[in-house]
């Protein structure tokens, strides 16, 4: 073999076994990281919850064969309940994290749970839910719900989501407002949908509804008789391009716009 050769099989040699050890320590790293928790989920998710100034009680489940097949809570797993006025990914700012106290536990794995005092709801009323679970050293894994099929899984962002929660104080419902209203949408940007919240003073025709800067109405949220009182209610513009759009509420003593901007 000449001294050429000799020197390029040396150099593939040196070079495999730089290559083979860079797979193992990303192999390993992978590994070292893994979390454990195969299954995790929201549950006994309700669309509202109706309460008078007292604690609201927010459930997850979690389950793990190696952690969670003995009796009792299992000593080494964080759990959280989190809250955010904005639907987020998990791994963005703006959640509110509690922690969560071991409940029960059934066929299906752990049951946790926080009992949220009113005070800590965010002010509007409206808010999204996800769950967390970690073992020590280990990934947080994301618990979340999908509405279409009343079912629970890990967050994804597509199948299993954040669902939103109306929270609704009796006070609120009892009381009607002194007079029309129609409140700054939030998010606001948004992408893809919004929360348009307005008041009611007294019973009365209402139209509310969406339009491009065209004057074409391109939604209807509300047409028609509506009683006195407090109303939130979720715009999806899934489906419309980005860009500006009007929402107008109308009653016949009342008229007021907001501008809402679409980003996608």
């Amino acid at each position: 073999m000449t001294l050429n050769k000799f020197k390029s099989f040396l150099y593939l040699v040196l070079f495999t076994l730089v290559l083979w050890a860079a797979t193992d320590v990303i192999s390993l790293s992978i590994v070292v990281h893994e979390n454990p928790i195969d299954h995790c989920a929201l549950i006994d998710v309700q669309d509202s919850i109706v309460a008078d100034n007292a604690p609201v009680t927010l459930k997850s489940l979690v389950r793990d064969a190696g952690v969670t097949d003995k009796a009792g809570p299992s000593p080494l797993l964080s759990a959280e309940l989190g809250i955010n006025i904005s639907n987020r990914s998990p791994y963005e700012n703006g959640w509110l994290w509690f922690p969560a106290t071991y409940l029960s536990e059934d066929d299906h794995g752990e049951i946790y749970a926080i009992t949220l005092p009113v005070e800590e709801i965010p002010g509007s009323g409206l808010f999204y839910l996800l769950s967390r679970f970690a073992l020590p050293d280990s990934h947080y894994v994301y618990g979340a719900y999908n509405k279409n099929n009343d079912s629970g899984g890990k967050w994804d962002g597509v199948t299993y989501t954040a669902p939103l929660i109306h929270f609704i104080k009796k006070s609120a419902i009892e009381d009607i407002p002194e007079s029309f209203a129609l409140h700054a949408p939030y998010p606001n940007p948004f992408n893809p949908g919004t929360h348009i919240n307005f008041d009611i003073a007294e019973d009365t025709k209402l139209s509310l509804n969406v339009f491009d800067l065209n004057g074409k109405k391109v939604r209807d949220i509300w047409s028609g008789h509506c009683d006195a009182g407090y109303y939130s209610k979720f715009l999806d513009m899934s489906g419309f391009a980005s860009g500006i759009y009007i929402v107008q509420m109308m009653t016949p003593t009342y008229r007021h716009v907001h501008k809402i901007l679409l980003v996608k």
